[in-house]
């Protein structure tokens, strides 16, 4: 009886209701990494890589072995994901856990309070020690600025890749895309690119990523600039919709907007593996302080709801009779 009312809803008022009660619990409900299947997911990726990386010195077969090991994580996973998906009595429930597991991202969020408060108490280590986990570059040397800059930009770029992209494959492809992508974004973060060891062995994950965050993130990025665009100059105006920062893959594009939205400095040089790598500077006004991380919080949340408003209607357009 259940099942066949659920039928009577219209497809699109199933995705609508699946999207925003799978957002609102991600919130609400976050799973310790205990009971974290995504977790689970990227310590297997870390294990595969120290039982299949090759050699330290970078060769062609880096390519080759980091494609295949891609492959052996992914085709099972997605295979028994499918079955699961394609055989139950209530699909609803399955698009509303796939997508409740994928969005995993509060424990970010919580992360950088943490460097709020931990700052503004002059808890510096403490600070640097709650942002290490989510951060590639060395902490340790880094300033009050830094550790600000660093939690912005970690907490923005998260977002836009950890819930904005996936569910913007949700409501183009379904539950099972969105969580293969979610899985896809995991492998190339395990084997980030940035690491010396990783730069060919993960560099097909990384291209696969980059390539389904693009649309969506630059959307996002757009939502978000906009919210600051009162105070923008002309200038930043034009380089916002410029062609080499729209079709560069990276993730400099959510940065300068980032910047835009905040008015503040983004990006600039980094410290991975004790070797400084220089990066785009964004310029804002000044240098970002600690009252930037909440507003930061604050902003992503506004654009947050703006484009999940814009995918709701999106999905109209696609799933209505």
């Amino acid at each position: 009886m259940i099942e066949n009312a659920l039928d009577t809803v219209p497809e699109f008022f199933q995705i609508w209701g699946i999207v925003v009660v799978a957002w609102l619990a991600e919130r609400r409900f976050v799973l310790s990494r205990s009971f974290d299947p995504i977790a689970l997911f990227r310590f297997v990726c870390d294990q595969m890589a120290l039982k299949v990386l090759p050699s330290a010195q970078q060769t062609q077969q880096h390519y080759i072995s980091g494609a295949l090991a891609l492959l052996v994580l992914l085709a099972p996973t997605i295979t028994i994901i499918y079955i699961l998906y394609a055989i139950a009595s209530f699909p609803q429930v399955f698009s509303f856990l796939f997508l409740y597991l994928a969005l995993q991202f509060s424990t970010t969020r919580k992360s950088m309070l943490t460097v709020h408060d931990a700052l503004k108490h002059q808890k510096r280590q403490l600070a640097k020690d709650s942002l290490k986990p989510w951060v590639l570059r060395d902490t340790q040397a880094l300033s009050d600025i830094g550790i600000i800059k660093a939690a912005i930009e970690s907490f923005t770029l998260r977002l836009c890749h950890q819930q904005i992209t996936v569910m913007f494959w949700f409501i183009i492809f379904g539950p099972v895309f969105a969580l293969t992508y979610r899985l896809i974004y995991e492998v190339a973060q395990s084997w980030n690119i940035k690491l010396s060891k990783f730069q060919r062995f993960g560099w097909i994950a990384a291209q696969l990523s980059m390539l389904l965050q693009y649309a969506p993130i630059r959307l996002y990025a757009l939502i978000l600039a906009l919210l600051g665009l009162m105070q923008m100059q002309k200038d930043k105006v034009k380089r916002l919709f410029s062609l080499p920062e729209l079709l560069y893959l990276g993730s400099g594009y959510v940065l300068l907007c980032a910047s835009l939205s905040l008015n503040r400095h983004m990006s600039g040089a980094v410290m991975y593996e004790s070797s400084k790598q220089r990066r785009t500077k964004y310029l804002g006004d000044m240098e970002p302080k600690l009252s930037d991380i909440k507003k930061s919080n604050e902003i992503n949340t506004y654009a947050s709801i703006i484009i999940l408003a814009i995918l709701l209607l999106v999905s109209w357009g696609i799933h209505a009779p």
